[in-house]
């Protein structure tokens, strides 16, 4: 019966996978957010952008 080795330790692949799960995770919101504000301002391609606030989502 040998030593049960560094893979067997409690938390081992959550420490393993956090940094990945951290960065995909700041990416996905970070361009949640970012359409979220580009949704609330009106823009035509060229000049700078309007706040229009949520009147763009009403009838």
């Amino acid at each position: 019966m040998g030593s049960i080795g560094p893979l067997a330790l409690p938390g081992y692949p959550v420490r393993f996978l956090l940094p990945g799960i951290a960065l995909f995770g700041t990416i996905i919101a970070a361009s949640a957010v970012q359409s979220v504000w580009i949704g609330l301002h009106d823009r035509d391609g060229i000049g700078a952008k309007t706040w229009v606030g949520s009147d763009d989502y009403r009838e």
